[in-house]
């Protein structure tokens, strides 16, 4: 699985973020995957993202190998600015598929800045 160490965005654009099974041995066609943001790790999410897409069209989508989540600025903006607002806003993500059989893995977790942008 490809993961990292935290993602860094801006506001004014669609953020968007791939999850390859690089050993191809696992197939995401029957899963569903879900994205979370929150202020701090542990807290209760601000926005959550699943592949039932959201009333301004942020979801993600399994297929193959391959997991994709896009979440629209409509959707970003939805979340918390940063004090003072010129700083950047640091929550915390966490991403996980549940497989056919309800078993639950994590894919990717760890600190997502959230920049104002332009």
């Amino acid at each position: 699985m490809s993961c990292n160490d935290g993602f860094e965005h801006v506001r004014t654009s669609t953020f968007e973020a791939e999850y390859v099974d690089e050993t191809g041995q696992l197939s995401f066609d029957n899963c569903a995957a879900s994205f979370r943001i929150a202020a701090q790790e542990g807290d209760a999410p601000l926005l959550t993202i699943t592949q039932s897409a959201t009333a301004n069209g942020s979801a993600t989508l399994c297929e193959g190998q391959v997991i994709v989540v896009k979440i629209t600025v409509e959707d970003l903006d939805t979340l918390p600015l940063a004090t003072p607002p010129a700083d950047p806003w640091v929550g915390w993500f966490e991403a996980d598929f549940t497989q056919i059989d309800g078993t639950v893995t994590s894919l990717d977790r760890g600190p997502f800045i959230l920049q104002r942008g332009i």
